[in-house]
């Protein structure tokens, strides 16, 4: 994301009154879900969009479970006649859990740092069957850069216009004291009505704010409409593009791990939070208080 586009008003938040959240699902990764998470396989269209060096793959070794832990493992297969250089994994729930407004947060620890790593966790709309992207919507809760390991970046993606393609992005970082390699840290966004708001736990419980942006006035002419429809998660770890740069030679393999995914809600104080839940997985028990919405398959 080497540009951004500002096409309406941006207001930043100085202070914001939170809801009330309760914990409606969550993935604790004792197991990967296949009935949950979906993979993504091959090098997509111009290396998904991106210019990217991996090809994404199924297999155990790119995206397993260990100790309650989700490693996503880029494993590095030289060949120099092949732009492509690694082996990897990109997962998400679309068709099986998506959301509207809350909070999404994951626990993870980004992969050693190293130009050309680059690893998401990220939210797109379910829309994206029907109307493609940028209209459907996306969601960057984070995104790193293996060469600048203390600064960690959120964007927003959407299209300007209802007919015509017009790819809008509104995204900000944050440079820390420590970085972000080093330990397992919690990254979210609170999604309501009104704002996306994206944020850093570090080790002290602190929040600290990566970006904000107004979605309060949301129609189908600006695009924004796109952020008040459902969303599914995603998880990947790519390497090399047009984010960070192409990857260094001698890199190695690196691995991205996910502790948890944890998702927030509200149903009393923001009524039109959604939790599409197709499986079986999420919480042993709904809180009946909150009654949020949540729709099993049928077996």
């Amino acid at each position: 994301m080497n540009r951004l586009f500002t096409c309406i008003l941006m207001s930043l938040f100085s202070s914001l009154t939170y809801a009330d959240y309760k914990l409606v699902w969550e993935d604790d990764f004792n197991t990967l879900d296949t009935n949950v998470w979906i993979h993504e396989i091959g090098t997509g269209d111009n290396g998904w969009g991106n210019f990217e060096q991996e090809t994404y793959t199924d297999s155990p070794s790119n995206s397993y479970t260990d100790n309650s832990i989700l490693n996503i493992s880029a494993l590095c297969i030289p060949n120099a006649n092949e732009r492509v250089q690694y082996t990897s994994a990109r997962i998400k729930t679309q068709g099986n859990v998506s959301i509207l407004y809350g909070k999404i947060e994951a626990r993870m620890k980004l992969p050693k740092r190293g130009q050309g790593v680059w690893p998401a966790f990220w939210m797109l709309g379910e829309s994206i069957a029907e109307k493609g992207w940028p209209y459907c919507g996306e969601i960057d809760i984070m995104e790193w850069k293996g060469s600048e390991p203390n600064t960690v970046i959120s964007t927003s993606h959407w299209n300007g216009s209802e007919f015509d393609y017009n790819h809008c992005q509104y995204g900000s970082s944050l440079d820390l004291d420590f970085a972000l390699d080093d330990d397992f840290y919690t990254y979210g966004v609170e999604w309501t009505p009104t704002f996306l708001d994206y944020y850093l736990i570090d080790k002290n419980n602190q929040r600290r704010r990566i970006n904000i942006i107004d979605i309060s006035v949301g129609t189908d002419a600006n695009g924004i409409s796109c952020f008040h429809r459902p969303a599914f998660i995603l998880l990947n770890l790519a390497m090399g593009g047009q984010f960070g740069g192409d990857v260094a030679q001698d890199l190695g393999d690196r691995s991205f791990q996910i502790d948890w995914i944890r998702v927030y809600q509200d149903k009393e104080t923001i009524p039109a939070s959604l939790l599409i839940n197709n499986t079986q997985s999420g919480l042993d028990n709904e809180s009946s208080d909150n009654q949020i919405i949540r729709i099993y398959r049928n077996h």
